[in-house]
């Protein structure tokens, strides 16, 4: 790259960060999440960092890593990462916080909340628990 007299301008921000899905019924054990980081600087900027995904308890399920190939985002543009995440399979609410570096050390951070709610399984314990509630209704009924 080519470098030029005058001042260097780092600075960036997340404008967005967000699941793929708030509620994910598919039960695919895949799951994602969009950034989209905006360079406001004039130089390039190669945002690196990770995603920690945290579950309803506050326990650290799983850590992400975030522009692995080190794509460098333009200067005064937005660019969109896509983060896959294929591991997962728990019932429940989840929290995901990102932490970027860029520049000379400066940091973008931004928070999410999503709920995995496999529907596949969700619909068996709900059919489970209405064949024991008739069962003990009808056993109830029985001896009246």
């Amino acid at each position: 790259m080519l470098t030029v007299n005058g001042d260097i301008v780092n600075d960036g921000k997340i404008v967005e960060f967000r699941p793929l899905r708030k509620i994910d019924l598919s039960g695919n054990n895949k799951a994602g999440f969009i950034i989209r980081f905006q360079n406001n600087g004039n130089v390039h900027l190669k945002p690196t960092g990770e995603i920690f995904i945290n579950n309803i308890f506050g326990r650290k399920v799983a850590t992400l890593r975030v522009n692995e190939d080190a794509g460098n985002v333009l200067p005064n543009s937005i660019r969109k990462f896509q983060i896959d995440w294929d591991k997962y399979n728990r019932f429940g609410r989840y929290t995901a916080q990102a932490g970027l570096i860029y520049g000379d050390g400066k940091s973008a951070t931004g928070k999410t909340v999503f709920w995995v709610i496999p529907l596949k399984e969700t619909l068996i314990t709900i059919a489970v628990l209405l064949i024991i509630f008739r069962a003990i209704r009808r056993n109830t009924k029985k001896r009246k």
